[in-house]
């Protein structure tokens, strides 16, 4: 049978076809009203074809319809204009080819596996694609009011979305989705604990390829953060661990030679409560107030922020290429002849600075315990079981600093790491006999730089650079010493080359 449509127009037109897979939602669509339909409709054994198929014009009340992997569905009236293509039915196999050159829709909602999309589209220049499994979907520019976006933990929600050069591929095994550019002037989001919105979004050059996501350039006016954070840190490391010597380039991923263009100041009171042999009871507060230059401090000053007792106790000193921190005896002269308490080997560099006085922050990470033929005789050792930590609470903390770009670093997941006046203050606190006392750190800064190669993001990687014009109103809030909520607010925010893998 063959019937040529020739220039229709009819308010009422329903399409429907059986499921493209047996378990699969029926695909139906409801026409309330088309101008001039043309096409020539042709069948043969087992299906139809369309060929010439087109519209000036057309309503649609409704449309439930998969396309391959792809479902898309409307129960609000969409308008359709300058529609051609071609359609086939043979069997089960759907061959869909359109361009429509406008699109108006009340609201669509798009879903292909965990993934749904929802929002009011206003479209121009579409064509769709669809054979089997096969789907391209493209636009040239779309327009969404009421944009919804739900994948996994992820839930995004845009009042407008601009987006131009707009690709939906799922022919291959992976989704594959390339945006040419994107705005929106506020997003609204949640993933996981993290709640945020951000304000003035563009972006240039989006394309993800199943999990894997690239971005040429972001740019954000303002960002805001609240999250709460799940998990404990890392425990304290077992004492065969602590002992083991760690690379200056950390397991982390992060090179902390970065540090060695460190300028400031570091201040902070410590208060420390513990049970000690003899004495019983010690609760002090040592005063530490160092200088930063060019990533070192005085070890010295650091020596003698100490209280009294600890101060007279306690000494920094150089002995056979390392840093050594060591007790010795009030009163007595013993720097240099003391017992043994933490050791940092030292390269010949470090060995030169540490001659002087000084000491890298890069290096400090990277210390031992001193073993028991570098400690106090046997008979010191029934002191161990007598002493307790009661408390350690760092109170006052007053830091601010510079970081300058240093010498080159090609390890480790931060290449370049760079910022003007940030600042640290607040408090945290430890109580060792129960209990939990709530702290606050409150973070300030400027001028913000990063190079990002492989930083872990959950299971991913995250690679690409980082600009930050202002970090302000951040606050990290404790419990004991474990983070428990953030909140931060980020201004001028650009990213560039960014690649999530």
């Amino acid at each position: 049978m063959r019937i040529d449509l020739g220039r229709l127009a009819t308010e009422r037109l329903i399409l429907e076809l059986p499921p493209a897979t047996e378990a699969g939602p029926p695909r139906e669509l409801r026409i309330a009203q088309i101008d001039a339909l043309a096409g020539v409709l042709s069948t043969e054994s087992g299906g139809f074809k369309i060929d010439g198929l087109g519209c000036a014009r057309a309503l649609l009340d409704a449309l439930g319809w998969t396309f391959g992997k792809l479902r898309l569905d409307s129960e609000q009236r969409a308008e359709l204009g300058g529609l051609s293509g071609e359609l086939s039915q043979l069997g089960a196999e759907l061959v869909l080819r359109i361009e429509l050159g406008e699109l108006k829709a009340g609201r669509l909602v798009l879903t292909l596996g965990e993934l749904k999309l929802s929002a009011r589209v206003e479209a121009r220049e579409l064509s769709l694609r669809v054979a089997e499994t096969v789907g391209l979907l493209q636009a040239k520019q779309a327009l969404f009011t009421s944009f919804e976006l739900r994948t996994g933990a992820l839930h995004a929600l845009l009042p407008s979305l601009n987006v131009s050069e707009l690709t939906i591929d799922w022919s291959g095994g992976e989704f594959r989705l390339e945006v040419g550019t994107a705005e929106a002037e506020v997003l609204h989001g949640t993933l996981g604990g993290a709640e945020l919105q951000a304000d003035r979004v563009e972006v240039a050059a989006l394309r993800t390829l199943g999990a894997r996501v690239s971005i040429g350039q972001t740019r954000i006016e303002q960002l805001a953060i609240e999250a709460t954070v799940t998990g404990d840190p890392a425990q304290r490391a077992e004492p065969e661990v602590q002992e083991r010597r760690r690379d200056e380039r950390s397991p982390s991923g992060i090179d902390l030679r970065l540090l060695d263009g460190l300028a400031g100041k570091l201040g902070a009171d410590v208060v420390v409560d513990v049970a000690v042999p003899i004495i019983g009871h010690r609760r002090a507060t040592h005063e530490l107030r160092v200088g930063v230059e060019s990533g070192s401090i005085d070890f010295r000053e650091l020596e003698h922020g100490l209280a009294r007792l600890e101060d007279s106790l306690l000494d920094f000193s150089v002995r056979d290429a390392a840093l050594v921190l060591e007790r010795g005896l009030p009163l007595i002269a013993t720097r240099g002849r003391g017992k043994p308490i933490l050791i940092w080997d030292l390269s010949s560099a470090d060995h030169e600075l540490a001659k002087r006085g000084r000491v890298r922050l890069a290096v400090l990470p990277d210390f031992r315990v001193a073993a028991r033929g570098e400690s106090d005789p046997p008979s010191e050792e029934g002191y161990g079981s007598a002493f307790k930590l009661r408390e350690l609470s760092v109170v006052e903390i007053d830091v601010l600093l510079t970081l300058l770009q240093s010498a080159e670093v090609s390890y480790g997941a931060l290449r370049e790491l760079t910022f003007a006046d940030l600042t640290l203050s607040g408090a945290v606190h430890h109580l060792a006999e129960g209990g939990a006392r709530a702290g606050r750190v409150q973070i300030g800064g400027h001028a913000l730089r990063a190079a990002l190669s492989g930083l872990p993001v959950g299971a991913a990687s995250l690679s690409g650079r980082l600009e930050v014009g202002a970090v302000r109103d951040t606050e990290l809030a404790f419990e004991d010493v474990k983070p428990r909520r953030i909140k931060a607010r980020l201004d001028a925010i650009a990213l560039a080359d960014l690649e999530l893998t």
